[in-house]
């Protein structure tokens, strides 16, 4: 019984791709990976000027006289501190931003890639299908990577 069940196993079709070749020759890949560069400038353009306001604030009160009152010491040292806060809070939410506009924008690729795979081993009769990123030895004459980029007109 094992030896049967060994054998349709055995009559399966394995083939292998390279995903991460193929998303890296996709325009839309490309595309998405400029938006994400152009947005990522954005919030650092962001963070540099909160952090130039930070700076100005931290000369002006390294340069209050000495005669300065106590209340005007401790009110600039609370603008200080909120405004690190804000830029503290500012760099968490950036990073929260950016996590979901790369999944915004990366995700229908991916999706069009695995859908795009599946159509290519179903015409050419795979079973199962592995990423040679992931399979440190394969044989070379089952990896189909050609045929998805083909697919894609590539």
């Amino acid at each position: 019984m094992l030896f049967m069940c060994f054998g349709a196993f055995a009559q399966e079709k394995i083939g292998y791709v390279d995903i991460k070749e193929i998303l890296n020759q996709l325009p839309e890949r490309k595309q998405a990976q400029l938006e994400l560069e152009r947005y990522v400038d954005e919030l650092g353009n962001d963070f540099q000027a909160m952090k130039f306001q930070y700076d100005q604030k931290i000369e002006e009160y390294t340069h209050l006289p000495e005669n300065a009152s106590a209340a005007v010491k401790e009110n600039m040292e609370s603008q200080i501190m909120q405004m690190d806060e804000r830029m503290n809070n500012f760099q968490r939410q950036s990073q929260e931003l950016l996590d979901d506009k790369e999944l915004a924008l990366l995700t229908p690729i991916n999706d069009m890639v695995m859908a795009t795979i599946e159509k290519v081993a179903k015409k050419n009769g795979y079973v199962h299908v592995f990423d040679t990123g992931t399979t440190l030895v394969y044989p070379k004459e089952t990896e189909f990577t050609r045929l998805v980029l083909k697919e894609f007109g590539l």
